[in-house]
């Protein structure tokens, strides 16, 4: 399940598309080991993701699930980020107690012992057994391949099309904050299945 997600404009920070899930949100702020902060605004939190990912490329001795699995400006962890089209694509899966206690405890030994390696030891070993994560990914990742379509359809659709197509599979492929599929091939073939069932209507 997501608490949310984002489509960013890495040029400018402008957010293009997003969505928040309540229900997911609500489980959050229950199992929060410390007080939960809320989610910022769109304005704020595009502007800070291209930030934060954009230090986190420039560090060398980062891990690749370092680069791609971030922690915000406000906090909001594990936010899963990845590039596309001059685009960052971020979800924000709900994940257990367990692992955002692991996260605090990993981020007070680092600011003692500093970032190396056993720090994204310590974050892997915390996502690890969170398949929500995993499902994140795979959303994030066939989001940001609808993006990088519009590379290949140039002349042939606007990125207003684009970004039309892109919230047609969060709407049926992650409904309510619940991936369903993360294959967009997938999720518009059955909304096409279902059209073509559907009796015509008759005007005369």
């Amino acid at each position: 399940m997501l608490r949310g997600l984002w489509v960013v404009r890495k040029e400018d920070g402008y957010v293009s598309m997003s969505r928040r899930f309540p229900l997911a949100e609500r489980k959050h702020r229950k199992q929060s080991p410390a007080a939960p902060q809320p989610i910022p605004d769109d304005v704020e939190l595009g502007s800070d993701l291209v930030s934060v990912a954009k230090a986190a490329k420039e560090h060398t001795e980062n891990s690749p699930l370092y680069e791609h699995v971030l922690e915000s400006s406000s906090g909001l962890w594990p936010m899963v980020v990845l590039e596309s089209a001059g685009h960052l694509v971020a979800f924000l899966p709900l994940v257990p107690r367990e692992a955002l206690v692991l996260h605090e405890k990993a981020k007070a030994e680092a600011r003692e012992r500093g970032h190396g390696l056993w720090y994204h030891d310590a974050i892997a070993q915390a996502l690890q057994p969170v398949p929500s994560v995993l499902l994140a990914m795979e959303a994030a990742a066939a989001l940001a391949g609808v993006l990088s379509d519009h590379g290949k359809r140039k002349g042939e659709e606007t990125w207003e099309e684009t970004y039309q197509r892109a919230w047609r599979f969060v709407l049926d492929g992650i409904p309510a904050g619940s991936i369903l599929d993360t294959s967009v091939e997938n999720v518009e073939g059955m909304l096409n299945a279902q059209y073509a069932q559907k009796p015509r209507r008759r005007w005369f």
